[in-house]
């Protein structure tokens, strides 16, 4: 079972609650009429097609039962002070949620609104900075996600093509205990680098192809069961395992051209 936001925080000493409230108290400091603003703001972005109003969206996102909330209210402040009182119900998934829906929000601000806002998208920046994310804008979504920051998965993505660019950026954006989502993910990505593994002759390319089986075979296979039974002790670990494997793949081919880049021009000016 996955550790709960609290038991996070005791390792972490970081209190997301905290950073809630601060942005609950800049919220109300900044703008009078919040509630009435991210209403707004709502019915103007891409949410709007999944949840039916601000309300449903919220308590879903955060995972906060109904039963919390009174209907009647219209005060925005009211949810979130509720969220910091019942603090058992708030999970690291949901709180990452939370700062995905309102960095997306903040991108349907009025003009009036725009100065605040910039401040409550820094704290929001940094809330996400302080537990290693940053945020990505998924351009079919048209929302903002958090992404794991892993400097160089990311400095390998810019040299690649939009498809695999994407693939690698779609692995950092799934959460931990995400077990089928990440497998699913790296065996797309899987096609890629095989290609690589094929078109360059290294030694450790060939164990990198063995193991994606892992990744492409269920459980049912007893040969790769007997072969790598750590991987299935541990699945989670070893897809993140061949991630970094599949990205060193990739960075491999930049090396590659860049040495021969260095060959041509070696010949072709004598070495100078």
């Amino acid at each position: 079972m996955r550790e709960s936001l609290f038991e996070k925080l005791k390792k972490k000493e970081l209190s997301f609650i905290l950073e809630l409230r601060k942005v609950y108290n800049l919220l109300h400091q900044a703008f009078t009429d919040t509630y009435s603003y991210y209403s707004r703001a709502f019915k103007c972005s891409s949410y709007n097609v999944y949840f039916e109003d601000f309300d449903d969206a919220l308590l879903d996102l955060i995972e906060i039962d109904k039963d919390y909330y009174l209907e009647s209210t219209s005060d925005f402040g009211y949810l979130i002070e509720h969220i910091i009182y019942i603090q058992a119900n708030l999970t690291l998934d949901s709180f990452l949620d939370y700062l995905e829906f309102f960095r997306t929000l903040l991108e349907y601000k009025s003009h009036d609104f725009d100065t605040n806002a910039k401040q409550i998208a820094q704290i929001i920046f940094n809330d996400c900075d302080k537990i290693g994310y940053s945020f990505v804008f998924d351009e079919n979504t048209k929302t903002y996600r958090v992404m794991l920051k892993n400097p160089e998965a990311e400095a390998v993505a810019i040299h690649q093509k939009a498809s695999v660019k994407d693939k690698i950026y779609r692995y950092l954006m799934i959460r931990n205990g995400k077990i089928d989502e990440k497998r699913e993910c790296l065996k797309s990505l899987a096609d890629d680098v095989e290609l690589l593994c094929d078109k360059y002759d290294v030694k450790d390319f060939n164990k990198v192809k063995e193991f994606i089986q892992c990744i492409r075979h269920t459980k049912d296979d007893k040969n790769l069961q007997k072969k790598f039974p750590f991987y299935y002790k541990n699945e989670e670990k070893w897809l993140d395992n061949s991630f970094k494997m599949m990205i060193g793949t990739l960075a491999y081919k930049d090396v590659k051209d860049i040495v021969k880049e260095i060959k041509e021009l070696q010949n072709n000016t004598g070495g100078e």
